[in-house]
């Protein structure tokens, strides 16, 4: 590897637990730019930094995974390692993993600290995002998601006063979600 490359990583690939394929992931080479950033932001994972080669050095100058974080902490690192070095995409299957019963890791973090790191993480990046457009429009559409999610489990708990305040922030700042629309009706029939 070149100096200035901080990791390389391949594609994967989902299987079940018969190994029957789900999907295969075919990411590009990383760039740091405000497009990539955004997307980032607002879609997640884009390079697969658990399955990659990473040089111990840049895993340590960058004090490795915000511990702030228990959600979006490999999201948060991507976007850290491409502030600083190179990220190579070798277009190879690298790895397969395993899903058993479709749910993600952090699926089993708890509603409240799920909630709290993700608002961390947008805090995180406000002030980085507030003089780009691409990014401003992402991170708005973040916190909208996070506020229809504040929403849901606030209707959850029958809370539907502030169920529908958390709604109607994510509908101020996104409009068009028709999933926010959906729990917001929800929020008005009565159980």
């Amino acid at each position: 590897m070149g100096q200035d490359i901080a990791a390389v990583y391949g594609n994967r690939c989902c299987i079940t637990a018969d190994s029957e394929v789900l999907f295969h992931d075919h990411t590009g080479e990383p760039t740091l730019d405000d497009c990539f950033i955004a997307s980032l932001l607002s879609h997640g994972q884009r390079v697969t930094i658990l399955g990659a080669l990473l040089r111990r050095e840049a895993f340590e100058t960058l004090k490795g995974f915000d511990e702030h974080l228990r959600v979006v902490e490999d999201t948060d690192f991507v976007i850290r390692l491409l502030q600083c070095y190179r990220v190579v995409h070798v277009p190879q299957l690298f790895y397969s993993f395993r899903r058993y019963g479709g749910r993600s890791a952090c699926a089993n973090t708890k509603p409240e600290l799920a909630l709290r790191s993700r608002i961390y993480y947008l805090e995180k990046y406000a002030d980085a995002c507030e003089q780009n457009a691409h990014l401003r429009t992402a991170l708005q559409r973040e916190w909208a998601y996070l506020y229809r999610d504040q929403g849901k489990y606030h209707l959850a708990h029958n809370d539907r006063q502030q169920a529908r305040m958390f709604l109607k922030r994510s509908l101020k700042l996104y409009p068009v979600a028709r999933k926010t629309w959906l729990t917001y009706l929800r929020s008005l029939v009565p159980f």
